[in-house]
C-alpha cells in the first residue's frame, strides 16, 4: 500500500484536524482506513475504521423509504462524535419480494429501489448542512441522477467558510443487475 500509494496517504492525525485546505496544505489526498478495532499497532498512514467511522444502519428500516429517510434526520439531529467520521447512507436494501419481482418483470433494482433512494436523499439533503455536526460523508448508489452530485457539492459552502469547511463524500455507482 504504502509502496503505491505512499506520497498520496495523510498522516495519521487527529481527524477533527483533516480538513480540504490541511489536505491540500500538506499535498495528501487518500485517507487510508483499517478494518481493526485500535489504531496502535496500525501503520502510521491509517486510522481504524472502528473508532474512527460511524455508519449507522438498519436492515428493517432500510426497506422503507419512509422509515429510511426518518431514520437519517434522527441520527443527523443527534449529532455524532466530533473525533468520528459520519456515513449517512442513502441507500436502500431491497426487501426479498422486490428482488423476486424484479425478476418476473424483468426489471432491476435499479428502478425498483436505487431511484427511489437517490431521489429521496437529494431532497433530504438540500434541507442539511456539512461540518462537524452535519453531513460528513455520503454514500449513494446511482449518483448521475436527481441533481446528486450538485447537491452534495454544494454543502461545501453550506455551514462553515468554505477553505475551512470539511465535507467528504464517498461516489458509489453500482449497476446490479438482477
Amino acid at each position: 500500500m504504502k509502496r503505491h500509494l505512499g506520497p498520496h496517504l495523510c498522516p495519521r492525525t487527529k481527524l477533527s484536524q483533516i480538513t480540504l485546505q490541511y489536505l491540500w496544505g500538506i499535498k495528501k489526498q487518500i485517507l487510508f482506513f483499517f478494518n481493526r478495532l485500535k489504531s496502535e499497532h496500525l501503520p502510521q498512514f491509517s486510522w481504524s475504521s472502528y473508532a474512527n467511522i460511524l455508519a449507522p444502519f438498519d436492515t428493517q428500516t432500510f426497506k422503507d423509504p419512509d422509515k429510511w429517510t426518518e431514520f437519517l434526520t434522527l441520527k443527523y439531529k443527534s449529532k455524532r462524535p466530533p473525533h468520528m467520521f459520519y456515513v449517512t447512507q442513502g441507500i436502500l436494501s431491497p426487501h426479498w419480494i422486490e428482488v423476486l419481482a424484479g425478476q418476473t418483470v424483468n426489471a432491476t433494482l435499479k428502478t425498483w429501489i436505487s431511484q427511489t433512494a437517490s431521489r429521496r436523499l437529494v431532497d433530504w439533503l438540500q434541507t442539511r448542512k456539512a461540518g462537524s455536526n452535519g453531513i460528513n460523508i455520503v454514500i449513494a448508489d446511482y449518483i448521475e441522477e436527481y441533481n446528486f452530485v450538485p447537491t452534495v457539492l454544494s454543502l461545501n459552502g453550506s455551514g462553515r467558510p468554505f477553505f475551512r469547511m470539511c465535507i467528504y463524500f464517498i461516489l458509489l455507482t453500482l449497476y446490479v443487475l438482477v
